[in-house]
């Protein structure tokens, strides 16, 4: 189970690049899921979720999402059920009048869950990763290689079960 965090909200998120690698996914949908825990955040938050409703119809364990009555147990619940955090990062974000820098200016939330919940994470070449995570922090460039990634871990489940317990030691 793959689990994206935060707002559905393009500004903060390229949530094109995820719905590419779930339709690359769609056929193995038996393998692999993917969760959008956040509520979706405006006219593209709620486009985006329709996209995840067309898919959730003819693939129905491929993908979940929040309700917009989710909740912080239900937040909880979902990652605690997860075994990997997919960020979809932008380098930057425009918020209360200015430019924040993710992963420098303004803490991404995915290390933030995967540090609190204590999973691996695939996060965009672009956002420093932590050296304290060490061994359960990969990067991507594209979303070809994050569909590379994710094949080898369906692939070889000890490599995923190696990533789980290095989260945990981190």
């Amino acid at each position: 189970k793959v689990v994206l965090t935060g707002h559905i909200d393009g500004d903060r998120r390229r949530y094109v690049d995820a719905l590419a690698v779930i339709e690359h996914f769609k056929r193995r949908s038996s393998e692999i899921h993917f969760s959008f825990a956040g509520r979706a955040k405006g006219d593209y938050g709620k486009s985006i979720k329709q996209q995840l409703i067309a898919y959730k119809a003819s693939f129905p364990d491929l993908v979940s999402f929040f309700e917009d009555d989710s909740t912080a147990d239900m937040f909880r619940r979902e990652m605690e059920t997860s075994h990997l955090v997919l960020s979809m990062s932008t380098l930057t974000f425009k918020g209360m009048g200015t430019t924040e820098y993710i992963g420098k200016t303004k803490p991404t939330a995915a290390i933030h869950d995967m540090v609190s919940f204590e999973l691996p994470g695939l996060l965009p070449a672009h956002l420093p990763t932590p050296a304290n995570l060490t061994g359960s922090a990969f990067s991507y460039k594209s979303v070809a290689e994050l569909i590379e990634i994710l094949t080898s871990l369906l692939e070889d489940r000890k490599k995923l079960a190696e990533w789980l317990e290095r989260a945990k030691a981190n």
